[in-house]
C-alpha cells in the first residue's frame, strides 16, 4: 500500500509480480547468491526482467538483503585469497625470473 507520499510501506508493492509471489523470499535469496538470474525469475513470474530488476533495487526485503550481505562478504573474502595467492604466486615467479637474468643498460637480456 502506498503511504501519503507515494511510498510502499514494507517495502512492497501489490502491483509488483515479486512481491505477490508466493515464493518472495526464496526468490530473493536464490538472487543474491547467485543461483537465479533476473530473467530466469522473471519467466517463472511471467513479467518483464525489468520489473525483477526494479524490485530487487527497490522492494528487496531487508532482512533477506542483511543475511545476503554476510554470503557476500564470505564470497568477497574468498575471492581476496585467491587474488592474494595468485599475486604471491606471480611475486616469486618474477624473483626467479629476475635471479636468472641479467638486463644491461643496452636492454640486452643475458641469461647466466
Amino acid at each position: 500500500m502506498k503511504n501519503h507520499v507515494g511510498e510502499y510501506h514494507s517495502t512492497s508493492n501489490h502491483s509488483c509480480a515479486v512481491c505477490t509471489s508466493e515464493n518472495r523470499k526464496e526468490l530473493e535469496v536464490a538472487y543474491f547468491e547467485g543461483e537465479r538470474t533476473t530473467d530466469d525469475i522473471a519467466t517463472e513470474l511471467e513479467c518483464s526482467e525489468d520489473s525483477v530488476y526494479r524490485h530487487m533495487k527497490q522492494h528487496f526485503q531487508p532482512l533477506v538483503r542483511k543475511s545476503s550481505a554476510a554470503v557476500v562478504a564470505i564470497k568477497v573474502g574468498e575471492e581476496i585469497d585467491i587474488l592474494r595467492n595468485n599475486v604471491q604466486g606471480l611475486n616469486g615467479k618474477l624473483a626467479q625470473y629476475m635471479e636468472e637474468t641479467n638486463i644491461h643498460d643496452d636492454g640486452v637480456s643475458v641469461t647466466w
